[in-house]
């Protein structure tokens, strides 16, 4: 599904991160499923991915507008997904049963309007709410970073939602990436 907002300077690179809360709500709420975030935007269950959120700002009609990609793996078995089925999982796989995909999306469109209205408001609550979910934190990741792979113990979520890698004694800011978690 796709989500469109008016785009609000505040979002900055954070808004694709807090919107993972859109969806880890939704399932929680909908189905009695704790989800936790993988760094910046997908969302797991018990370590495999069950959804990617990708946002991208676009003008229409003159005015910035946030578009916020949801993909949610709802009714695919392990054969669906094949090779991937090692790394990912679908609701019907953790719940048992093939679930409606407008109610799902209904409760996630209401928590992605929450979380675009009152952004400015309550940034640090969702922001401390993300930290919480994330479990990226404490982990050895690798991400690429100018052509380089920077690798790390994933220390902290700044204030605007980047990830702080220690490599060594040196601290590097990773505001946006595909990160890759050490086994």
């Amino acid at each position: 599904m796709t989500f469109v907002a008016p785009y609000q300077d505040e979002f900055g690179s954070a808004i694709g991160g807090l919107c993972c809360l859109a969806v880890v709500d939704a399932v929680k709420n909908l189905y009695n499923v704790d989800c936790t975030i993988k760094w910046p935007n997908d969302v797991l269950f018990n370590g495999k991915k069950l959804c990617g959120i990708l946002p991208e700002t676009v003008v229409i009609n003159e005015k910035r507008h946030i578009l916020v990609g949801v993909g949610v793996n709802v009714n695919y078995t392990k054969k669906d997904f094949g090779y991937l089925g090692e790394i990912a999982v679908s609701l019907l796989q953790i719940i048992g049963k093939k679930m409606d995909t407008v109610v799902l999306a209904s409760e996630i469109s209401k928590n992605l309007n929450e979380i675009t209205s009152e952004f400015k408001q309550n940034y640090s609550m969702l922001l401390s709410r993300y930290v919480d979910k994330c479990e990226t934190l404490g982990k050895i990741i690798s991400v690429e970073k100018d052509g380089r792979i920077i690798s790390g113990i994933a220390e902290k979520i700044d204030d605007d939602c980047s990830l702080v890698i220690l490599t060594g004694d040196k601290r590097q800011k990773i505001a946006w990436g595909e990160i890759t978690l050490k086994k």
